[in-house]
């Protein structure tokens, strides 16, 4: 009996498109839509991806946030998921305005970032003490040019 051992980073072709070893848990590309202006120390969850372009159980694991599987409880430790499974991603918010945090999510080595950035600080308008603290709109310089004429 003979046997023929092939290393796993060996590559076949198959209709004049390479298959490698592993492709059987290489799934498709997958993006996470980015927020921003979101709100300081708060939980921001992603959009849902579909896992697709697997044939077997893929290796999933997270940096920076949690993750669950088919709405089924939030993680942050590895795990395996198949084809056709759904995946959402949730990290917490920055502390600071206009600051980036990143989660990101690896399934069977493909990579995907959920971007999440926060509100700029918002400053309050200056109230008229002349009108009973309702906030200017507009100019100093318009405003008295308006309190000039009456």
């Amino acid at each position: 009996m003979s046997f023929i051992i092939i290393p796993a980073s060996y590559s076949f072709y198959c209709c004049c498109r390479p298959i490698s070893a592993d492709a059987g848990t290489t799934p498709n590309s997958f993006t996470f839509i980015a927020q921003t202006g979101m709100p300081l120390d708060t939980l921001i969850v992603s959009n849902t991806i579909t896992v697709s372009g697997i044939d077997s159980a893929a290796v999933i694991s997270i940096s920076g946030g949690q993750y669950e599987i088919n709405s089924d409880g939030w993680t942050s430790s590895a795990g395996t998921v198949n084809n056709g499974d759904t995946v959402t991603v949730a990290q917490m918010s920055s502390s600071s305005n206009s600051t980036l945090t990143s989660t990101t999510l690896t399934i069977g080595g493909v990579s995907g970032a959920f971007n999440v950035t926060t509100a700029h600080r918002v400053i309050p308008m200056q109230a008229d003490l002349l009108h009973g603290g309702v906030p200017r709109t507009m100019p100093m310089t318009v405003w008295a040019a308006i309190m000039a004429r009456r």
